[in-house]
Order: C-alpha cells, then sequence, then structure tokens
C-alpha cells in the first residue's frame, strides 16, 4: 500500500512539473512573438506554417524510424547473413531523405549544406528510434519468458513436493492400519481424506486462501502427532486473526514435513515445536527440533525448494532463516501476505 500511494505521489508531481514546463514555454513564446510582429497577430500566419512544417517533418522521421524497426531492421539486421541488405537499405533511406528535404527547399543549392546535416541527422534519429524500440521489445520478451520459467518452475516444484507428502501420509496410515481397532483410526482417516482433497485440488494453484493452508497444516500436524508414543513431545503454537489472505498452496509443509521426519526418533524423548502467527498480513513461522545423530538421505531438499519459491514469489519481502544451532535444527520465517 505504501509503495501503491509513492507511485502516485510521482506520477502527480511528474505531471504537475510537465504542465508548469508547458505553461513557462507558452508564457515565453508569447513574449517573444509579441516582439516579433507588435501585435500584429493576422502576420501570425507564416510563423504557424514554419512550425506545422517542421512537425510534419518531425511525424515523417517518426513514421520511417517505426516502419524501420517493424520491416528491415527485423528482416535483415538480427540477421547474420542479411547485414549487408540493412546498410544498403540504410544508404538509400538517407538518399531518401537528402531528397525530400531538397524538394522540401525548392532546390535551393545554397542549402545542400544544410539539408545534408538535416538528413544525417533524421537518420540518425530513426537508427536511434530503431535501437530503443528494439531495446524495448527484447526485454519486454525476456520479462515474460522469465515469467514463464518461472511458472514452470513452481508448478515442478510443486510436483516434486506433492507426491513425496503423500507418500509419506499414506505410509503413516498404513503403519498404524494393523495393530489399531477403535475409532481413532477413523478419526485419522478423515484427516488423510480432507489433507489429500486439499493436496489434490488445491495444490495446482497459484494462491489458496491462507484458511485453507491454515486447516491443511492443522490437520497434517494432528495426523503426524497420532502416530508418536508421545504426542506431546511436539508442542504446537498456532495462531491466525481471521483476517482474509492470500498464500501459495504447501508453502509451510517442508518445514513441518522436515521436523517430523528428522527431528523425532522413536525413543519418544526429542522435543520439538511448531508455532505460527499470523496477524495484521505478517506471518512468522518458526519449528525448532533436536538434531537427528543418523544422516537422513535428502534432508533439507524440501526446505531448499521453499527457499526457491519464497524468492521467486516474494522477493525482498520476506526473510528465512534455518540452520542447527546449540544442537537444536531450527527454522524462521517472516513473511508479507
Amino acid at each position: 500500500m505504501l509503495e501503491k500511494n509513492w507511485n502516485k505521489i510521482g506520477i502527480g508531481a511528474f505531471v504537475a512539473f510537465f504542465l508548469a514546463l508547458v505553461a513557462y514555454f507558452t508564457w515565453q513564446l508569447k513574449v517573444s512573438l509579441t516582439l516579433q510582429y507588435g501585435g500584429e497577430w493576422e502576420r501570425l500566419g507564416g510563423f504557424f506554417r514554419w512550425i506545422l512544417g517542421y512537425v510534419l517533418i518531425l511525424v515523417v522521421i517518426l513514421v520511417l524510424g517505426l516502419l524501420n524497426f517493424l520491416g528491415p531492421y527485423r528482416w535483415w539486421r538480427i540477421n547474420k547473413d542479411r547485414k549487408w541488405l540493412y546498410r544498403c537499405w540504410i544508404l538509400i533511406l538517407f538518399s531518401f531523405l537528402y531528397l525530400f528535404l531538397y524538394q522540401w527547399t525548392y532546390f535551393r543549392e545554397d542549402l545542400v549544406e544544410e539539408n545534408l546535416l538535416l538528413s544525417i541527422l533524421a537518420l540518425l534519429f530513426i537508427l536511434g528510434f530503431t535501437s530503443i524500440a528494439a531495446l524495448i521489445r527484447s526485454r519486454n520478451e525476456q520479462t515474460k519468458l522469465l515469467q514463464q520459467q518461472t511458472a514452470a518452475e513452481l508448478k515442478a516444484l510443486r510436483g516434486q513436493l506433492n507426491p513425496h507428502f503423500l507418500f509419506n501420509a499414506l505410509n503413516t496410515l498404513y503403519g498404524q492400519a494393523v495393530p489399531l481397532e477403535d475409532q481413532s483410526l477413523a478419526d485419522r482417516i478423515q484427516e488423510l481424506s480432507g489433507i489429500l482433497r486439499f493436496t489434490l485440488q488445491q495444490a495446482q494453484k497459484e494462491y489458496v486462501p491462507f484458511h485453507e493452508e491454515y486447516t491443511f497444516l492443522q490437520r497434517y500436524i494432528a495426523l503426524q502427532k497420532s502416530r508418536l508414543a508421545n504426542p506431546e513431545q511436539v508442542k504446537v503454537d498456532l495462531y491466525w486473526d481471521d483476517v482474509p489472505a492470500q498464500i501459495p498452496p504447501l508453502l509451510l509443509l517442508p518445514f513441518v514435513e522436515n521436523l517430523f521426519k528428522h527431528g523425532l526418533s522413536s525413543r519418544g524423548s526429542d522435543q520439538a515445536r511448531i508455532e505460527l502467527t499470523f496477524e495484521d498480513g505478517k506471518l512468522f513461522f518458526y519449528t525448532e527440533n533436536d538434531l537427528s545423530p543418523r544422516k537422513v538421505p535428502g534432508t533439507g531438499k524440501g526446505i531448499e525448494q521453499t527457499k526457491r519459491r519464497l524468492a521467486i514469489r516474494y522477493p525482498g519481502s520476506h526473510s528465512l532463516a534455518y540452520g542447527p544451532s546449540n544442537g537444536k535444527f531450527k527454522v524462521s520465517l517472516s513473511l508479507m501476505l
């Protein structure tokens, strides 16, 4: 919001400065014409014809610059094998400009030098216009290509995260299905059903409502805690002020998944914490777990992928820190949604 306000202020200041310049030069022009013509405004016809003549020349040059960019430049200049054709076209264009000015000045021999100079300047203007137009077009194409690559990369990243999570959840349920014969199994299946529905239906979107991601995270934590011998070893503190927001789906999942997969052993003595606070559009997320003595293959892959997603979606508006500290593995994320 603050950035938008500054943009509006900047645009307003530019418009005001431009109008002030127009008013100033209009006043200067009126003073000059009054001194030259002594208030006899009927004599201004010649002056306006002179102005219109130069305006016409400028319009012709602009049209030639545009045609040069849309035609010869794209046909020959950017083709290495046809650059010589573009050079020939430049010579023809220069000749045309000179002949146009020569005819415009009624073939006066004493204006040959001026016509040559104006032809050179007009040609340089056309070439400059073409170069600027080509640069703008190239940057727009690069931006569009980058956006397409970003979208493809995010889709690929989600494709890597989702199957990995689904298999883990199914393995958890399978490991508990045999010994359990009570209602808790049905509850876990219900939790898993909601998780799968969110993953399959919503996870392919660019953004989802925050309350859906919030509910998904609660279900996932509940499912993972249910497989622990001592669920109390994981302290969970989640808070949301109920203000609507949008968030990329499964953004926080790798941090929680990493905690349950690599931070908790079967001994039941490890301790872990999960904290989430979302208030006034700012999200703070924190996890902490004991370091596992064994090296698990693939540790940190999901976190690295999330780091890349954050860099793409929230450049300059997030802070992420993670790593071992005092025998703990800690993750700290601050994010403006």
